[in-house]
C-alpha cells in the first residue's frame, strides 16, 4: 500500500504542472491585455510596455510560465495586477473560508444519503422510496444559485432567522452550506439508491437472503460491494461540487477562494485567476487520490488495477 500511496503523491506534481500550464495558456489567449485594464485608460505605448515589462508580460508565453510554476512551488504566487498584494496572502486568507464551506457543505451526504440510499433501496415501492425518489430528481433540476436566493428568501428575509450574506456570526455559514450540501446530497441519495438496488439484484445477494442472513447483515454485505461505485459516482459530482462552491460564495458573499476566482476575472488579474484556479485544482487532485487510496482498501479488486495502472504511468511493474 505505501508504493501505491508513494506514487499517487508522485503523480500530483505532473498533474498540477498540465493542468496549470492549460489554464495559464487558456488564459493568457483568450483574455485581454491587462495593461490596458489596470492603467485604467488606453495609457501611451510607453506607459504599456513598462507596465508589462514590471510584470514580466513581455517575456515569451513559455517564460512566463515555467517563472510562473517554479515561483509556486517556492509558495509565491505573484502579486495583484490590480490591487498590487501577494495573492499568496490573500490565498492562505480565504482558505479557511473555503474549507469550512466545503467540510460542512459535505457533512449532510457523509450522514444522510447512504441511510436514506441503503433504505429506499431495500424497501421499494415504499413512500420512504417514493419521496426520496422523486425528491432526489427535482433537486437535482434545481439549479444552485436558484436554491440558494430560495434559501436566503425564506430563512433570512420571511423569516429573519439566518444572516445571508455575514460572516461574523457563528450561524452565517448555515445557509451557504446547506445551499452546498443539498445539491450534492440529492445527486449522491439518487446514485447510491440506484447503485443499492442493482447490488440488491445480485445473485448472490439473493442467495444469501435465501441461507437466511439477517437483513442488518444483509445491507453490511451490500454496501461493502456498492461502496467502489458510489466512490466512483462521488467523484463524478466532484466537478459539480467545486463549481458549486464559486456559485454559492458569489451568491452568499462569502469571502473564500472562489469569489477570489470571479473577483480576479472582472479584474482581468491573470495572477489572482491562475492562483484561485491552481488552489481548485491541487484540492480536486489530493480529493481523487484519497478515493482512490479508500477505494484501495474497500475493493481488493482495484488494487491490482490501479497498480498496473500506476506502473505503467511510472515506468514500473
Amino acid at each position: 500500500m505505501l508504493k501505491f500511496v508513494l506514487k499517487k503523491i508522485i503523480s500530483l506534481i505532473p498533474i498540477l504542472v498540465f493542468t496549470t500550464f492549460i489554464v495559464f495558456m487558456v488564459i493568457h489567449q483568450s483574455s485581454g491585455d491587462p495593461a490596458t485594464f489596470a492603467i485604467g485608460g488606453p495609457g501611451s505605448p510607453q506607459e504599456i510596455f513598462e507596465w508589462r515589462e514590471i510584470h514580466g508580460l513581455n517575456d515569451p508565453t513559455l517564460v512566463q510560465f515555467a517563472n510562473y510554476i517554479v515561483g509556486v512551488f517556492r509558495g509565491d504566487f505573484g502579486l495583484s495586477f490590480t490591487r498590487n498584494v501577494n495573492i499568496a496572502d490573500e490565498i492562505i486568507q480565504r482558505l479557511p473560508y473555503t474549507l469550512r464551506l466545503g467540510v460542512m457543505a459535505l457533512i449532510a451526504p457523509l450522514i444522510v444519503v447512504l441511510p436514506i440510499g441503503i433504505l429506499s433501496a431495500t424497501k421499494k415501492r415504499s413512500w420512504l422510496d417514493t419521496v426520496t425518489k422523486y425528491t432526489a430528481l427535482v433537486g437535482v433540476s434545481v439549479p444552485i444559485f436558484g436554491l440558494g436566493l430560495l434559501l436566503v428568501v425564506f430563512f433570512s428575509l420571511r423569516l429573519g432567522l439566518l444572516p445571508s450574506s455575514s460572516v461574523n456570526y457563528w450561524n452565517s455559514i448555515i445557509l451557504p452550506s446547506t445551499t452546498l450540501g443539498i445539491g450534492i446530497a440529492l445527486a449522491m441519495i439518487h446514485s447510491v439508491r440506484s447503485l443499492m438496488t442493482d447490488v440488491y439484484r445480485q445473485g448472490y445477494i439473493r442467495t444469501a437472503r435465501a441461507a437466511g442472513l439477517s437483513k442488518s447483515a444483509l445491507r453490511k454485505h451490500a454496501l461493502r460491494n456498492a461502496l467502489p461505485p458510489i466512490l466512483t459516482a462521488f467523484r463524478a459530482h466532484l466537478g459539480s461540487f467545486f463549481a458549486g462552491i464559486i456559485i454559492v460564495e458569489i451568491t452568499f458573499a462569502w469571502p473564500g477562494i472562489g469569489r477570489l476566482f470571479i473577483q480576479g476575472i472582472l479584474a482581468r488579474d491573470y495572477p489572482m485567476i491562475i492562483g484561485a484556479m491552481f488552489m481548485f485544482i491541487l484540492f480536486y487532485v489530493v480529493i481523487n487520490i484519497v478515493l482512490d487510496i479508500v477505494m484501495w482498501i474497500a475493493d481488493p479488486r482495484e488494487r491490482d488495477v490501479q497498480m498496473d495502472r500506476f506502473g505503467d504511468i511510472c515506468g514500473t511493474n
